[in-house]
């Protein structure tokens, strides 16, 4: 939650600002206005919004455990229609991944844009 990151980086958003105050005012006033109308949602006060250290660690723990790759739960595999789109787009990922852009007709890879 974007909420839990500006708080855990607030101190170091704040540095920042004081040189350049533009640099992440927009995450600034989202978080503000984001904190605003869940407060007004939840009937309480702004500050009751606001993680304190406990929800923050815990906070960073979760991201943790999404970063193990065994922490994940095991989907079933895909079937039916969603298997057959995934097989496209993964042959088609890795077609576009191994083909060389000046090998495709018309040979332009972008580049400089001058005569070949």
């Amino acid at each position: 939650m974007g909420r839990s990151w500006y708080f855990i980086y607030e101190a170091s958003i704040h540095r920042i600002q004081r040189e350049d105050p533009t640099v992440f005012e927009d995450y600034s006033t989202l978080v503000a206005k984001f904190i605003k109308y869940e407060a007004k949602r939840k009937k309480v006060e702004p500050t009751a919004i606001i993680p304190d250290a406990t929800a923050l660690k815990d906070f960073l723990k979760a991201e943790e455990a999404l970063s193990r790759r065994d922490s994940l739960p095991q989907r079933e595999p895909a079937s039916g229609f969603l298997a057959a789109v995934i097989g496209w787009l993964d042959s088609w990922l890795s077609g576009a991944r191994d083909s060389n852009p000046s090998d495709v007709e018309g040979g332009d890879s972008g580049g400089s844009g001058g005569p070949h």
